[in-house]
């Protein structure tokens, strides 16, 4: 990911949190005695994630790692005296890291186009309306869901709040629209 970086500075941050997560295996490696290899599996998911989601989104995907790491090192602090160090080196790359986080893809969470298409696709390729309602309503749940989950992932927010607030908003502007129709229709006798 380093190399792929436009900002020399970000490359060089990331660069250095490789080198210690390096140093980090070793000293792990002189309690287990064991070789343990990279997961290539992890390595492209998070490589291929920061390719297509952004940078950001890669990123805080793997400091949720770290956070998880971090509780886990809590209890070995007793029994291990480097792990006072590596606590201290985890929290200094969560730190780096979050020093890095400003991307355009933060700035603009979604493509219109391709939302509004999907939103508006099955009235193209569907007659039956209320068909295309249920498609309409499921394709909104689900860009919420993805949206709301990036968010999440990026920004460290509750998933599940603010996917049922936003879910709930939607639903609701949804259906006073509908209702507002209804009255046009019935009120000035238009029909479509």
């Amino acid at each position: 990911m380093a190399k792929k970086i436009k900002s020399p500075e970000n490359s060089k941050i990331l660069l250095k949190i490789a080198r210690e997560e390096i140093r980090h295996y070793s000293e792990w490696k002189n309690y287990t005695h064991r070789e343990v290899k990279p997961s290539r599996i992890k390595i492209a998911l998070y490589y291929w994630t920061s390719r297509i989601f952004g940078f950001t989104f890669g990123v805080k995907l793997m400091e949720r790692g770290e956070k998880e790491a971090q509780q886990e090192y809590d209890h070995l602090l007793k029994t291990i005296p480097e792990m006072k160090s590596i606590l201290h080196d985890e929290n200094e790359h969560e730190d780096a890291l979050l020093a890095m986080l400003d991307e355009e893809h933060l700035r603009y969470t979604g493509s219109i186009i391709f939302t509004v298409a999907l939103l508006v696709l099955p009235f193209l390729i569907v007659d039956n309306y209320y068909l295309c309602i249920g498609f309409t309503l499921a394709a909104a749940v689900f860009i919420i869901a993805f949206f709301n989950y990036y968010l999440a992932v990026v920004q460290g927010t509750n998933f599940k709040k603010r996917f049922f607030e936003m879910t709930g908003v939607s639903f609701g502007v949804a259906g006073l629209s509908f209702g507002i129709g209804l009255l046009v229709r019935f009120f000035l006798n238009v029909d479509i």
